[in-house]
């Protein structure tokens, strides 16, 4: 991917994370006067801390495509996130994955300790739903519930915690049961951030199979990509700890068909990823350049 580019998108995720965080900065605001201020830190040290917020760029782009309205991206992109935050911290906990860095720092449980991450990240999933809850999203009440229980689904039993339990029970012995794994624990929430502005817009049938389509190869190449970073990156390129899947006995992506063969399998997804992006035209170039990065990236 030609150098401009890369820069081009670096700094678009950048500006959207940034209107992501700084949102986040007044919803979880040190106040010298409240209760659970010592609580409080520690959300912000993971909401807070310098992640690329990609699925915050899928909600956006795809708010932008379907004239959805600002406000609107800014809180179910924030309510996204802080999901996500939640789930990292509990992911890095020594009964889960039993990672000590996250993003290049310390994870929150090194930094704090195992109960008050496991409450920083409770918390933080309660915000999120406080703020994805908000009138101000939509005049419909209807696509507020949609989009509540369609976050709730997304990371539940059938979406991120069921993947996350699986992969503890390590139920991958086989390449169909990873990919099954791997689209819960990750995929879902991936799908959520792209098709939760089509409840607020209601687009038609082939819109919203596009971007299903869409969501499911890019989340499928992002995991892939997270794989191969496993095996072959390091902790200076990645933030976190590398070869955790080896040496835990687990299996993934990589360890089942090799890295020359995952990544074609990236080229393939990313380019029906791309294809299923030609109901927009023009409107989807951002989200095209974005694939692309996706498909090199090294964090």
């Amino acid at each position: 991917m030609a150098h401009d580019l890369v820069t081009t998108v670096e700094q678009d995720l950048s500006k959207v994370a940034n209107l992501v965080r700084d949102y986040i900065d007044d919803l979880i605001e040190i106040n010298t006067a409240h209760n659970a201020v010592s609580l409080l830190q520690p959300m912000r040290y993971t909401a807070l801390s310098s992640g690329k917020m990609v699925r915050a760029y899928l909600v956006y782009s795809f708010c932008k495509i379907l004239n959805v309205s600002y406000v609107a991206f800014l809180k179910i992109a924030t309510a996204v996130e802080l999901v996500h935050c939640y789930s990292l911290i509990h992911d890095d906990l020594p009964a889960m994955d039993d990672d000590d860095l996250r993003r290049g720092k310390a994870s929150c449980h090194k930094k704090y300790d195992e109960a008050t991450a496991i409450l920083a990240g409770d918390a933080l999933q309660s915000l999120a739903f406080e703020v994805i809850t908000s009138h101000s999203i939509s005049d419909n009440p209807h696509s507020i519930i949609k989009l509540t229980s369609n976050l709730a689904k997304a990371i539940g039993y059938n979406g991120m915690a069921g993947g996350q339990y699986l992969d503890i029970l390590g139920e991958d012995d086989t390449i169909d049961k990873v990919i099954h794994l791997q689209t819960l624990k990750t995929g879902k929430l991936i799908e959520y951030s792209c098709l939760a502005p089509t409840i607020i817009s209601n687009p038609n049938k082939n819109v919203k199979i596009a971007i299903s389509g869409f969501a499911h190869d890019i989340g499928l190449a992002y995991q892939i990509r997270d794989d191969l970073l496993d095996v072959q990156g390091s902790i200076k390129q990645t933030g976190k700890k590398v070869n955790k899947d080896s040496k835990k006995g687990k299996n993934n992506l990589v360890t089942f068909i090799g890295a020359d063969r995952a990544n074609r399998q990236i080229d393939i997804l990313i380019e029906q990823a791309k294809k299923h992006l030609d109901i927009f035209g023009g409107r989807a170039k951002d989200l095209l350049f974005l694939a692309d990065y996706l498909l090199h990236r090294e964090r």
